[in-house]
């Protein structure tokens, strides 16, 4: 079918219609040496008329036709295919709905006559302009203006958000400020403790990679199929760049799953993985077999409780001493209270409850209890007592950030851990840059997002998606003589001594402080 029928009316397309030529030869005025070449000249996509935009964007969603295709129709317009793709991106951001009725009626009908209207400082349109900018940081200041009604350059946008001050409002914050737009921070802000607790762990690190001990990482994240990882911009306030006020959004790509891993320095024991997807086919009966595993969990533990409460009251045993020497506890330091009773002073200590226990429940799918039965009791403490059997006579360490269920696990199974004498580091808090299993997630992200892997929710893609993160996560490493080297090289490279060690000594030089590079 002709482009000219596509979109239910005659257009007027001619076909051997050409742009008359301009003037030969450089333009009057122009600096010497350089030359405008005005010959088929392309016309800017405000030129363009309406219903040929109409059959543009028609051609392209219901006929998938490729913008060559569809640009070679209208060469005799002079259009180009970045034009045509831009025409099209344009109106599809406004909303980003995949739907041909919303592009259309987002269209841009042309550049009217005359000049573009002046928003002046401390106008409603102003205030009304900016607070759009700050309430949808995350969008082009041009296409928030365009959503708001207003027909402006992405250079006047910009001024507009830089160079005004309003009055500030008491429901938005940063209107009597500048509105910069640059790349969305992602580390967060630390406290004075925080940036204590930092250079003591890096002087423990680098302790224990003195003394010849190995540091094992673990850590999960969340890997989309097809998704592109690049700089993230945002609009906010000057002096408000605080990333707790302005988080990245969570992105929906279609398949997402949760994979987790660990790794350390000694490669030859095969690292751990575990990947999780709703998608799963087994998912369902992996989670009923969780809630039962729960339920027996929580009537041992309320046994156990009553046990304990009970041979408390008999003489003699461990319980009645325990029970015994926290009242006399409580007793003393009351009776200090007492003694140095003054106005404002604090109430007196309560009796201590001794072998407190409650049902213990679940939060959402992957959870602490997930986390427990699946991950840390199966698979990481067994690959730390592996690497300890294989490196005799050296310490092994093992890292876990703060994430809460990590801490609920770690808290609830403490005397196993003790048990199975499993050593671990106590993390600051706010530190993802010190943890270097990080930037192997940002090397695994990209390989998945080099390969050509389906968004669909379907089982077969999720398949697909695990096998090969768990492929590449298994690599061994590998170096051929001509400088190639595989994932599983760059993995070992990220979590080496040397690596640990320039981490550490480059946080302790600046003073705890997550504003360095690496």
């Amino acid at each position: 079918m002709p482009l000219e029928e596509i979109s239910g009316n005659k257009v007027a397309i001619p076909r051997t219609q050409s742009l008359p030529d301009g003037p030969k030869g450089p333009k009057k005025g122009a600096l010497k040496g350089h030359t405008r070449n005005t010959t088929n000249k392309e016309p800017h996509a405000h030129h363009i008329d309406w219903i040929v935009k109409v059959a543009l964007v028609t051609a392209r969603f219901f006929y998938k036709e490729t913008w060559k295709e569809i640009v070679k129709r209208l060469r005799p317009l002079g259009v180009k295919e970045s034009t045509a793709a831009l025409i099209y991106q344009k109106a599809w951001e406004v909303e980003k709905k995949d739907d041909f009725y919303t592009i259309i009626k987002h269209l841009n009908h042309g550049r009217k006559s005359g000049p573009h209207p002046i928003i002046e400082r401390g106008s409603s349109d102003s205030i009304a302009l900016r607070t759009a900018f700050l309430k949808d940081p995350f969008t082009r200041q041009a296409t928030v203006a365009r959503k708001q009604g207003y027909s402006i350059s992405s250079s006047t946008a910009c001024r507009i958000a830089r160079t005004y001050r309003d009055l500030p409002q008491p429901h938005i914050q940063g209107l009597d400020r500048s509105i910069n737009r640059r790349i969305a921070p992602k580390k967060p802000s630390l406290t004075k403790e925080n940036k204590e607790h930092r250079i003591k762990v890096c002087h423990e690190i680098l302790g224990i990679i003195a003394r010849g001990g190995i540091i094992i990482c673990s850590d999960e994240t969340t890997i989309a199929a097809g998704e592109q990882y690049g700089k993230t911009f945002f609009s906010a306030p000057q002096g408000l760049l605080n990333s707790n006020e302005f988080a990245i959004p969570e992105k929906d790509e279609g398949l997402q799953v949760m994979a987790w891993y660990a790794c350390c320095s000694d490669h030859t024991i095969e690292r751990p993985t575990n990947i999780w997807c709703e998608k799963d086919p087994y998912e369902k009966h992996q989670q009923r077999a969780l809630d039962e595993a729960l339920k027996e969990f929580n009537k041992n533990r309320k046994e156990e409780a009553e046990y304990h409460r009970q041979q408390s009251t008999v003489y003699g045993t461990p319980e009645y001493t325990e029970l015994m020497a926290s009242h006399a506890d409580t007793q003393f330091k009351n009776r200090q209270k007492r003694l140095r009773r003054e106005r404002g002073s604090f109430p007196l200590k309560k009796p201590q409850q001794l072998w407190p226990w409650k049902d213990e429940t679940r939060e959402k799918k992957v959870d602490w209890w997930y986390y427990s039965q699946v991950i840390l009791i199966p698979k990481l403490w067994p690959y730390y007592q592996a690497i300890c059997d294989a490196n005799r006579g050296r310490e092994v360490w093992l890292i876990e950030d703060n994430a809460p269920p990590h801490v609920k696990a770690n808290r609830l199974f403490a005397e196993e851990k003790e048990r199975r004498g499993i050593r671990t580091i106590d993390w600051p808090s706010n530190s993802p840059d010190l943890h270097p299993i990080e930037n192997t997630f940002f090397e695994l992200k990209k390989e998945v997002s080099a390969l050509d892997l389906s968004k669909s929710r379907s089982n077969v893609a999720f398949q697909r998606l695990a096998t090969t993160i768990c492929r590449l996560l298994t690599t061994r490493p590998y170096k051929d003589a001509n400088g190639y080297t595989n994932f599983g090289y760059k993995i070992d490279a990220r979590v080496s001594d040397e690596a640990f060690k320039n981490k550490a000594e480059v946080c302790i030089e600046h003073e705890g402080r997550n504003n360095f590079h690496g």
